[in-house]
């Protein structure tokens, strides 16, 4: 009440006010006041300043919707300022599959890119490009990218860190693929490495899930179950980011083929708003076809039906191929 009489009285001094709170938050390390006193006072340059800052630790932690939220009250010519914030926020929006919002970044990437000689930059810009193919589901043209980074003896800073974990998951997810899971182990190692040093939560998630694939596609049940509920204990804290769901999503399959079904509707249950927005496409169909076996298994089919009709939903709002033939291949196997 006693601000609305001042913006009516004085909007000057409310202002000043703002900023002056901005500034103070800032100073003592707390981003989303000082985010929200320098949107309020109109000093976009400023709150960019801080959302760089900020995006740093959001990003590598998972909480991009936080990152997305802020980003909506930015002009984006103050964030075209900062090349690497464009950057921080397409991790943002692609994971979290806001392609409209996405393409005037990708367009500041694209001139970034081409104005500038620095391998490190064209390297950051590569890493996330591979990321963006993964959401749209261009698998070739990702793993076409990612073997073009160079992520073994370097010494990154810590977001750049990061970025080197998440391009290494890719290297791990395409050797597995390809059935070299002794190369996929190796540059899994690499990616925890990386991932320890960002304190990246994020890219983390994926790693500890990628690792439990690879020993599940070898056999290896009950060394993939105790990697899982490892990575899951490190991630508790951070539940609903995008990096436990991508966790969970693994962890999904090898409960189903331990055959511990409840706990399989109880943790998709848990993180099901999260893996059906903000997860790639594999993870998505890893998820989908475990909970929807539990389903029948359990004598549930009309759940099933229904969890396949979401499963398909989502393959026809993302544009995801691969997820809409999993959805009718599950159907044949179901009839």
């Amino acid at each position: 009440f006693l601000q609305e009489q001042l913006r009516q009285s004085d909007p000057q001094q409310l202002r000043e006010l703002h900023v002056r709170a901005a500034h103070w938050y800032h100073a003592h390390g707390l981003h989303e006041e000082a985010m929200h006193h320098a949107v309020e006072a109109g000093e976009f340059a400023f709150a960019t300043a801080v959302m760089n800052l900020w995006s740093v630790r959001l990003v590598a932690e998972g909480h991009l919707f936080t990152v997305e939220r802020w980003y909506d009250r930015l002009p984006l010519d103050e964030v075209g300022r900062h090349p690497d914030l464009v950057i921080k926020v397409a991790w943002a929006l692609g994971f979290l599959r806001r392609r409209r919002k996405l393409q005037p970044l990708v367009d500041l990437l694209d001139a970034a890119e081409a104005q500038s000689s620095d391998e490190q930059t064209k390297s950051r810009s590569a890493v996330v490009r591979s990321m963006l193919a993964l959401v749209v589901d261009d698998v070739p043209g990702a793993f076409d990218r990612v073997h073009k980074i160079p992520v073994r003896a370097q010494d990154p800073d810590a977001f750049h860190a990061f970025e080197l974990g998440a391009a290494c998951n890719v290297l791990a997810f395409c050797s597995s693929a390809a059935g070299d899971y002794e190369a996929a182990r190796e540059v899994l190692v690499l990616a925890r490495a990386y991932n320890e040093k960002g304190q990246a939560r994020f890219s983390g998630g994926y790693t500890q899930g990628v690792i439990g694939v690879n020993l599940l596609v070898q056999g290896e049940l009950l060394e993939a179950m105790e990697r899982f509920r490892a990575g899951l204990a490190e991630h508790e804290s951070s539940d609903q980011s995008v990096s436990s769901a991508a966790l969970v999503s693994c962890y999904l399959m090898a409960l189903y083929d331990a055959d511990d079904l409840a706990a399989v509707v109880a943790l998709f249950t848990q993180y099901h708003d999260i893996i059906r927005d903000g997860v790639l496409p594999d993870f998505v169909i890893t998820a989908y076809r475990s909970i929807v076996r539990a389903q029948e298994a359990l004598g549930n089919p009309s759940k099933a039906s229904e969890l396949l009709d979401e499963a398909e939903s989502i393959a026809h709002l993302a544009g995801w191929p691969r997820l809409l033939y999993a959805v009718e291949w599950e159907r044949v196997r179901r009839y």
